[in-house]
């Protein structure tokens, strides 16, 4: 009976993270959808509200997908999702500030590109809206 109980945890234990894989997965594929549908119209703001809505809002999400332990994901091209925000409308840009502030505040856990990217585009926000 014990054997059937840690097989029946091993097998819960195993298709919750291939549940959280498929979620994050799903999640990369709809940013880079709207990143490119987002790229060839910057000033359609029914886009720019659609991107905004799937962008990452706080800091463990954001670094799966942009800087990941293994280099995969978006790691390789996440300027182009983070810089593209230099193009966003001035009457989005509060918006951004708001839903994406958390993810750099008390510092950026990650050494790569994709933090300092992000860093930027918030504090040059913070700075028009001070």
């Amino acid at each position: 009976m014990r054997l059937l109980e840690l097989l029946i945890f091993f097998v819960l234990l195993f298709s919750s993270a291939a549940s959280a894989d498929s979620t994050i997965d799903k999640k990369i594929e709809s940013i880079s959808a709207n990143l490119e549908l987002l790229q060839n119209d910057t000033g359609n703001i029914k886009l720019w509200k659609e991107y905004i809505s799937v962008f990452p809002t706080n800091k463990s999400e954001f670094k799966v997908i942009y800087d990941p332990d293994d280099f995969s994901n978006l790691y390789n091209n996440s300027h182009k999702y983070i810089l593209i925000f230099e193009k966003a409308p001035n009457e989005l840009k509060d918006n951004i500030l708001q839903n994406h502030l958390n993810i750099v505040k008390n510092g950026a856990p990650g050494c790569c590109d994709a933090w300092s990217f992000l860093h930027k585009i918030i504090s040059d926000y913070s700075i028009i809206y001070e």
